[in-house]
């Protein structure tokens, strides 16, 4: 699930250069460890995100908040945090 998580965000980062020429040539730049560095960085920010799902959804579902709309950003946050603070 991370490896897919982290294969959507090159792709994104693709884009972000434009296409793959360029971020062949950005890659090409860069030296080893530098893109060790960055890929690191990127399975980071992709593991802390799914581990963000997966806990989110816990909770919801111990609150039974159901109607989460996974496609609007802060929608789980949000019900959460209206859970938490109505009387």
């Amino acid at each position: 699930m991370i490896q897919e998580e982290v294969k959507h965000r090159m792709e994104s980062l693709k884009k972000q250069f434009g296409g793959e020429e360029n971020y062949k040539k950005f890659i090409e730049a860069k030296g080893k460890e530098e893109l060790d560095t960055m890929v690191a960085s990127i399975t980071d920010a992709a593991t802390q995100s799914l581990t963000k799902f997966f806990v989110f959804r816990a909770i919801l579902e111990a609150l039974a908040i159901t109607d989460v709309n996974w496609d609007a950003q802060m929608d789980a946050e949000r019900k959460l945090y209206d859970k938490l603070t109505t009387k």
